[in-house]
């Protein structure tokens, strides 16, 4: 994410430059996972992103959202959209998503089949042009 030598960041040095009145938020943590309890670390992780997200959205919550995640957090991204779809409070999350590009998300034993089911049901329409880019 950050050039070595600059310690530049495209998202915050280089994307506002090319558009305008855009925000931009990172979301960080430890991606040492390994160990028994990395299921409660990634549920603790999706929880923190969407209240995080929700503190940051208080005045601007139809406000458009675009997700880049690589690897883990692609899922962790995933995991948090769905959670808001069913907490009322933080349904405008998924209401403001409006694209996620994902970079090398692990997906190999994930078939075609559960993730078009996986989508119908977070979206509650099986056809929407917003999630028609996930498939």
């Amino acid at each position: 994410w950050k050039n070595r030598d600059s310690r530049q960041m495209w998202l915050q040095d280089f994307l506002p430059l090319d558009v305008e009145n855009i925000r931009i938020m990172t979301y960080g943590y430890d991606t040492n996972l390994g160990s028994s309890s990395d299921n409660c670390a990634i549920l603790d992780y999706k929880k923190n992103l969407v209240q995080q997200l929700e503190n940051a959205r208080m005045k601007a919550k139809h406000r458009p959202l675009i997700f880049v995640a690589h690897s883990l957090g692609g899922i962790l991204v995933l995991q948090a959209l769905i959670h808001s779809r069913y907490t009322p409070p933080q349904k405008h999350i998924l209401g403001s998503t409006r694209t996620i590009f994902c970079f090398g998300v692990p997906h190999q034993s994930l078939r075609v089949a559960e993730l078009e089911d996986m989508i119908t049901d977070l979206a509650g329409v099986a056809e929407t042009s917003r999630l028609k880019l996930l498939i």
